[in-house]
């Protein structure tokens, strides 16, 4: 399977890149596979998927997922999104007045939500990409050599050993033109694969897209359809009946206890490394909140991982 991706590639040139040429290579591939930038119009996804999620220690999700992902696009304040998963619905819709939410789908796994990040936005954004330094990074399959780059150092951090140790990932991309075709992740012993590549405004997006690891395939998504939006969508963005706005829910409130006001929000540091993997989710803690209104003995209890916490913690512990 890899060696049919790699037999389109060329082999790597004799000169090896410097710094600054695999940094400004990683940026250019950014730009070039990411579905975004200011140039990007209105557009249109619909892909299959197939999932059956890896069994990482402490993971909740088992089983096999398998439908349908549809988008519609017009800014970051007007978009639908649609999630078929074994047969059930699951619809979201972005609004200047919130997120709105509907279907018998009652929470979208969290590999299922990734699988639409995976084709459209395969690599790091380039907010992230100004923190990072790289290096070439040759991998070589089957005899050839591929044109990688990877992770060599943080901006403005000393000791990055123990994190690049922890991330590992390298980016492969064909040498005529800045297109990614695999990812690599060696902490997770993970390849992503992009085949079939289709040029939608000036963008390499996969029409498939696989991702396997630990001998076998714990992803597959095919391209459907991928088109511009016409002008004229406003049917698209109608809310539909019964949605609810994501977050309304009851306070449940006994006796004289009154209602919670938000008077200080501190946003969470976001961990470099869950960027880069395009890693996101819900952090639940656990505290106590002492006779002055103010958070006491924080602690971690769920979420994609514990690198979350440490600035959830940071930040709930601020709140008064």
């Amino acid at each position: 399977m890899m060696a049919a991706v790699c037999a389109g590639m060329s082999v790597h040139g004799e000169q090896p890149m410097s710094a600054a040429d695999a940094k400004a290579l990683i940026e250019e591939a950014s730009l070039k596979n990411n579905l975004e930038g200011d140039d990007i119009k209105p557009w249109h996804i619909r892909l299959n998927y197939q999932v059956t999620p890896p069994q990482w220690p402490g993971s909740k999700e088992e089983g096999h997922y398998e439908g349908t992902i549809e988008e519609w696009w017009a800014s970051d304040t007007r978009s639908r999104t649609e999630y078929v998963v074994n047969g059930k619905r699951k619809r979201f819709d972005v609004t200047d007045n919130g997120v709105y939410e509907s279907g018998d789908l009652d929470t979208v796994p969290y590999s299922v939500g990734a699988v639409l990040t995976d084709v459209l936005w395969p690599m790091p954004p380039t907010t992230v990409l100004a923190k990072l330094t790289f290096a070439e990074a040759q991998q070589k399959i089957q005899g050839i050599k591929m044109r990688c780059v990877a992770i060599a150092g943080f901006v403005g951090e000393k000791d990055t050993g123990s994190q690049i140790a922890h991330n590992g990932l390298r980016w492969c991309i064909a040498p005529a033109d800045p297109y990614l075709r695999i990812v690599f992740s060696s902490k997770d012993i993970h390849d992503y694969l992009r085949n079939n590549l289709l040029s939608f405004q000036n963008r390499a997006i996969s029409g498939e897209f696989i991702a396997a690891g630990n001998g076998r395939i714990n992803e597959k998504a095919y391209v459907e359809k991928l088109e511009s939006l016409p002008k004229a969508t406003d049917t698209v963005f109608v809310l539909p009946a019964g949605a609810a706005k994501k977050g309304d829910k009851p306070v449940i409130m006994t006796g004289s206890i009154s209602a919670p006001i938000l008077i200080l929000s501190v946003p969470p540091s976001y961990p470099l490394i869950d960027k880069i993997n395009h890693i996101s989710g819900t952090v639940v803690l656990r505290g106590v909140i002492n006779e002055e209104g103010k958070m006491t003995d924080l602690k971690y209890f769920s979420g994609p991982n514990r690198d979350f916490s440490h600035g959830s913690i940071s930040s709930d512990s601020s709140v008064v």
